[in-house]
């Protein structure tokens, strides 16, 4: 049974806050969710994630600039980015910002829960190693 982390999810739509939540979840880990970029940033500041899980595309600020906001903030944190445009120039920019995975919706659940461990994994080998 791998570890769990702390990760906070970040989705304008409800929908995929919940899916992703309940999966992350169900897989062992401690879940915050949260509605958009500006939540996120609240949400980093007040607590210590190892993993931001999040939609690109959002209302006010996006998904990759709110990667390249947090990893300012914390450069240990891992990143995720989600969207439901399968645009490769999106995934590029995400990868740029810092993200080291891209997943499009519909997201494999399988696949989410094990992109999100490895992640997990990087950020514990980077501390055994610290």
């Amino acid at each position: 049974m791998a570890a769990t982390g702390r990760i906070l999810v970040v989705d304008d739509e409800l929908f995929f806050q919940e899916l992703f939540r309940d999966l992350l979840r169900a897989a062992g880990h401690e879940v915050r969710s949260v509605a958009s970029g500006a939540d996120a940033l609240a949400a980093l500041a007040e607590e210590h994630f190892d993993l931001l899980v999040t939609d690109v595309v959002m209302p006010g600020l996006d998904g990759v600039a709110l990667v390249r906001e947090a990893k300012k903030r914390d450069p240990e944190l891992e990143a995720v980015a989600i969207t439901g445009h399968d645009d490769v120039r999106l995934a590029v920019k995400a990868m740029k910002a810092g993200c080291a995975d891209f997943l499009t919706k519909p997201v494999d659940r399988e696949e989410l829960v094990s992109v999100c461990e490895k992640a997990l994994a990087r950020v514990r080998l980077r501390r055994e190693h610290s």
